[in-house]
């Protein structure tokens, strides 16, 4: 759980990109630019409003007086006349007859009538222009701006003004200019910068045409610079936060980039870490380009590092590895990335185009890594997991056609265990993860989601292998071996799920589990009135580092009624090598309590004559492959070994059991040799409790 956690919160920081921020500043730039623009328009509207109502109360006061002169005179020439007495110069009147002719006007400009501008500031406005258009003042604007300031600013600081005429003379002003900045402002500002000549229709009662009123829409410079700094300061009062959230996004860019470098940074190497490979292998194999293109996984493990570190100190050994990471930095090309996963190990994720290209590149990276350290000998092994093309990948494969859904730390490890078979096997440089190992990595998992539940249902069941007497011909003992019930596989050898039990540690829970299936079945045949043989049932050696290991044995037996003498355990030879007081002690105890002891596949292992030294047992299980060999030779050294050991078991007051015996050849020349029991197809295979039950009390 807590690692699932972290690695959704590495997700989030790793989906983090600078592009949120960089849209954030746009829009909050495209945010300043429309306030700004709003406040300006806002304003503009407020001047524009309040300039047109002072045109129009002006031209009401004209129209007014225009209908009382005409009502009196009923003449429009003796109208205009009077009429200009009242108004300004820059407001003229212009009569227009019916038919669109002007019939009087006063002053020189005219109405384009034709050309009628309606404006909709919060009441309808139509405003007819001049026809000799806009009259602009000739002024230069940011000419008069700079002057003002250079005046305002002597205005305030009161300093002597020193001009110096064409002439060269010197003028000193003096403080006199102070008192003249003021008017020279004043007057500056309220000067226009340029004026619309504009007229309103009116109609006069009595007149049978249309009365055009002349006025100025004039814009002074003062309402620029109202304009200019209301924009100014709408600018300034956004520009605050905006550069709080610029400096914000610099800073969370630099911090993200800070954390992503430590998080993927190995300590040793000082380089890519197992994070960053796993990051940018997933983005490389998912770009759009990369599709069609199909990669491979590889563990690159050095051998040996803990015997390097062990011999020449924890230095020397991170010295390698860091050897190795900038010889990896070298060698990788772009598309490609590398990283230390952890001890020894590198993961790599390298382009894949076709097998041997691919190979002869492997080989060469291995033998040039070698050749790191000349004075010292350093050998790679390397484990490879092909991440084919799209469109050449299987729906009943672990890849799906959609990369998203890969897993590179399980592909990773499918790749380490492809290295460590290759090795076990001593196959070359490089192993390859095939179909078969697929086909093991899904049947362990399978096994391993089953196995609780099928212990629980009964699914393991004890089978009986006879062990006979090969003098007599009579059965005196039996092997009990575990068979797997599936009601899904049916019946599962073994073989399938005994070295995967062995390695999750499953196989001690199945140990307990037979022993108390055999002791029950001891218990009911004596109940019956049966006949009864011992029965030695596998011991895995795991089972050998539990402190309580003998009373729990005891237990298990005495619970069902059980003679103790009628169990015996079959140990192997690599329990005695793991930890051999441990083993020496449990065996010594086991015997005390009244169980016999046998070792199995005696032969198979380096030092079993030490073994028999050291250990106090009862049986001695002679290895099958003794009796496999196919040549005449190998069959003959086979048999003086086999002669060999039954006499120095006899000797040690040992009984002798040989196992894998299918012939009649053999089953003479072991009751020839004195062995004491047979085991093998030649008597019998396994068979279930109730077939052998009917065989011993038919021997009986």
């Amino acid at each position: 759980m807590k690692k699932d956690s972290r690695n959704r919160k590495f997700g989030k920081l790793q989906k983090k990109r600078i592009w949120p921020y960089v849209c954030l500043f746009f829009v909050m730039v495209g945010l300043t630019v429309t306030l700004v623009g709003t406040f300006v328009s806002i304003f503009m509207y407020y001047m524009a409003s309040s300039k047109l109502e002072q045109i129009r109360n002006n031209n009401a006061n004209i129209a007014f007086n225009l209908e009382r002169t005409y009502e009196t005179t009923q003449d429009i020439g003796i109208t205009i006349d009077e009429m200009k007495r009242y108004v300004e110069l820059d407001e003229e009147i212009c009569f227009v007859d019916s038919e669109g002719n002007i019939a009087a006007r006063s002053g020189k400009n005219v109405p384009e009538i034709d050309n009628c501008i309606v404006m909709d500031l919060g009441e309808i406005y139509e405003i007819y222009q001049d026809r000799e258009g806009l009259h602009v003042f000739d002024d230069d604007f940011m000419g008069s701006m700079h002057r003002l300031l250079v005046q305002s600013f002597k205005g305030i600081s009161g300093n002597i003004n020193v001009e110096r005429p064409s002439d060269g003379n010197v003028i000193d002003k003096g403080d006199m200019g102070s008192k003249n900045n003021k008017g020279f402002s004043g007057q500056w500002m309220k000067a226009d910068m340029l004026n619309i000549g504009c007229w309103i229709k009116k109609t006069i009662p009595g007149y049978d045409g249309s009365v055009y009123i002349r006025s100025v829409f004039v814009i002074q410079r003062q309402d620029v610079f109202y304009i200019f700094a209301v924009g100014i300061l709408a600018v300034i009062f956004l520009l605050i936060p905006m550069t709080v959230l610029f400096i914000n996004m610099i800073l969370g860019i630099i911090n993200q980039k800070r954390m992503l470098m430590l998080l993927y940074k190995d300590p040793v190497t000082e380089d890519n870490n197992w994070l960053y490979y796993k990051a940018m292998s997933l983005r490389i194999i998912n770009r759009r380009r990369n599709k069609k293109r199909a990669y491979a996984v590889i563990n690159l493990h050095i051998n040996k590092y803990r015997d390097y570190c062990s011999y020449y100190g924890v230095e020397a050994g991170e010295q390698i590895i860091k050897s190795v990471n900038g010889y990896l930095r070298i060698k990788i090309d772009m598309g490609e990335v590398y990283a230390r996963h952890s001890g020894a190990d590198f993961a790599l994720l390298l382009k894949y185009k076709d097998e041997d290209s691919f190979n002869a590149r492997i080989k060469t990276i291995v033998a040039e890594l070698m050749s790191l350290k000349a004075e010292q000998k350093i050998s790679f092994s390397t484990g490879v997991f092909i991440i084919p093309a799209v469109a050449d990948v299987d729906e009943d494969k672990y890849l799906k056609q959609n990369r998203q859904d890969i897993d590179i730390e399980q592909i990773y490890n499918f790749a380490c265990e492809a290295a460590v078979k290759n090795k076990r096997l001593n196959d070359g440089v490089m192993g390859i993860f095939s179909n078969e190992m697929l086909d093991d990595e899904k049947w362990e998992r399978k096994v391993e989601n089953t196995m609780e539940q099928a212990l629980l249902n009964h699914e393991f069941v004890a089978f009986y292998q006879p062990k006979y007497d090969p003098v007599s011909n009579r059965l005196v003992a039996a092997e009990a071996l575990v068979r797997w019930l599936s009601p899904t596989e049916g019946m599962i050898s073994p073989a399938k799920f005994i070295p995967i039990f062995e390695k999750n540690g499953f196989i001690t829970k199945l140990d307990d589990y037979m022993i108390r299936e055999v002791s029950k079945q001891q218990a009911e045949w004596k109940i019956a009135g049966n006949k009864i043989v011992p029965v030695s049932i596998n011991v895995s050696r795991a089972h050998f580092v539990q402190e309580d290991l003998v009373k729990e044995f005891c237990d298990m037996v005495d619970s069902y009624g059980t003679e103790r003498k009628m169990i015996e355990f079959e140990v192997t030879e690599s329990a005695f090598l793991d930890d051999k007081k441990l083993m020496i002690n449990v065996v010594k105890q086991l015997r005390e309590k009244g169980f016999a002891i046998s070792m199995d596949d005696f032969g198979a292992g380096y030092s079993s004559l030490n073994s028999l030294k050291e250990l106090p047992l009862d049986i001695v299980k002679i290895d099958g492959e003794f009796f496999r060999a196919t040549d005449e030779g190998d069959m003959e050294r086979s048999r003086i070994i086999v002669s060999s050991v039954i006499k120095l078991a006899k000797s040690m007051r040992m009984k002798v059991v040989a196992e894998g015996v299918e012939t009649e050849e053999l089953r003479d020349f072991l009751a020839e040799e004195g062995c004491n029991m047979i085991q093998g197809y030649y008597y019998s295979k396994p068979v279930p409790a109730e077939e052998f039950t009917r065989r011993v009390q038919a021997d009986a």
